[in-house]
């Protein structure tokens, strides 16, 4: 087993990600922004552009190698993201979720 893909992603795909400043999906879609490769906002209420990503329902819509995504969404929903992940080939995830 490697660790690359969590600490050295080609591309992060942010579940959850968010327009409105000062919200973890925000939050973490601006950092994501600021790594080497390609970021991907992904949430399904969304339209238009973040950080110059159009933003995507699903991370089973992003054509590209996604590395690792970064779930900002509530716990519920978590295991349907995580099987999403599984079926789109990512690497790795790191969940911001409370109420486990």
């Amino acid at each position: 087993m490697t660790l690359r893909k969590l600490f050295e992603p080609r591309a992060i795909a942010v579940v959850g990600a968010s327009r409105t400043d000062g919200k973890i999906g925000y939050e973490a879609m601006a950092n994501a922004a600021q790594y080497d490769g390609r970021a991907y906002p992904v949430n399904p209420s969304a339209e238009g552009e973040l950080f110059g990503e159009p933003f995507v329902e699903s991370v089973t819509e992003i054509d590209d190698d996604v590395d690792l995504a970064l779930l900002c969404v509530p716990a519920p929903v978590v295991p349907d993201v995580v099987a999403e992940c599984g079926e789109a080939g990512v690497g790795g995830a790191v969940i911001y979720a409370g109420g486990f």
